[in-house]
């Protein structure tokens, strides 16, 4: 019952500060434009206000998409245009770059290169690979911001929350650093090894149930242990803050520490927060396959139910701070009232 009673408090604290986050949402929504206006561009280009714009609300056009992709296969923004944009599917696909190491193996590689030559050679990162990154910088700066409006628990303004985003900045980048570099192990070690073994084991099975329930495995292990990952930076930024900590390496040992430590309260709530999470995305993607998005009203819709969606996300995850703060909370106040009754035993002693 404690789980759900942090869940509730942390969510009752965040809706106190809607304005902070509708204003992440803004940044959100302005980082979206660096791929929406070329894109749209693109496809204004390609259409020219003929008649096929008109047919292709009806539905998505295969024909003229392998067109499009043809005449701008140079362009990184149209590649991302296909059939992986619909209901749910971007959540599935992202899923699988990220099980599957894509991501943290590009962003490797563009940093070894940078080490070894001292250049920055973009040509190694996909766009969705720049997005996580540029994302993962701009989720660092806000969340010195969040977390320490909710550790304080002091209503905060605007210009007060961007100048502790700004304090905690530099801390929570390297503390991003760490994460990347121990889920590159982790996708290394456990990922890769496991799907070059799975290979070898199930070649000869006659069956392709048996080497998809080994896969199956091999991504809830994964998942799991990068959850485990997720949680640890997350109590390591509410010790960077608590504390003042200066070093990220060591406040990541804390946050390892207290993921394990507690595990028991740890993983059920950040389990009941991530299922939040996820229910949202299939609701997501259940209410967008309703809108047949066949003229252009519907398509508004959609675009107006997609920014509605970016919001309660963002939502959900201040939630996963001031919950976790919640409960960093109350473990400390009974390590305190352990050792003061500790110090009380001894005296009477």
């Amino acid at each position: 019952m404690n789980t759900f009673r942090f869940v509730a408090d942390g969510f009752k604290t965040v809706f106190q500060t809607k304005r902070l986050i509708l204003l992440i949402w803004l940044v959100n929504a302005g980082v979206a434009l660096l791929v929406a206006i070329p894109m749209l561009n693109q496809i204004d280009r390609s259409l020219a206000g003929g008649i096929r714009e008109e047919e292709l609300l009806g539905q998505f056009d295969e024909n003229w998409y392998r067109t499009f992709r043809f005449d701008t296969q140079d362009s990184e923004t149209a590649r991302l245009l296909d059939y992986s944009i619909f209901g749910a599917a971007p959540f599935i696909h992202h899923a699988d770059r990220m099980l599957s190491g894509g991501i943290v193996t590009a962003t490797g590689e563009f940093l070894l290169k940078a080490i070894e030559s001292w250049r920055l050679e973009f040509n190694l990162l996909s766009m969705l690979t720049l997005l996580a990154l540029l994302y993962a910088v701009l989720g660092s700066f806000v969340a010195g911001g969040l977390v320490s409006t909710y550790w304080s628990g002091v209503p905060v303004t605007v210009s007060e929350f961007i100048a502790d985003s700004g304090r905690f900045f530099g801390r929570f980048i390297r503390l991003a650093v760490i994460g990347l570099l121990v889920c590159a192990v982790i996708i290394h070690l456990v990922g890769n090894w496991g799907q070059i073994s799975i290979a070898r084991w199930t070649y000869n099975e006659p069956s392709e149930l048996t080497p998809f329930i080994f896969y199956l495995i091999k991504n809830v292990v994964v998942a799991f242990l990068i959850a485990t990952v997720v949680m640890s930076l997350d109590y390591a930024k509410i010790v960077i803050v608590a504390e003042e900590r200066v070093s990220a390496l060591v406040a990541f040992g804390s946050g390892v520490a207290f993921t394990f430590g507690n595990f028991g309260r740890t993983f059920p709530l950040f389990f009941v927060l991530w299922a939040a999470g996820l229910a949202l995305m299939g609701l997501y993607g259940v209410t967008e396959g309703l809108f047949g998005q066949t003229t252009y009203w519907s398509i508004v819709a959609v675009f107006v139910l997609q920014q509605v969606y970016m919001v309660l996300r963002l939502t959900v995850k201040a939630g996963f701070y001031a919950s976790e703060i919640g409960l960093v909370r109350q473990v400390e106040a009974k390590r305190v009232r352990a050792v003061v009754k500790a110090d009380s035993t001894a005296g009477g002693i």
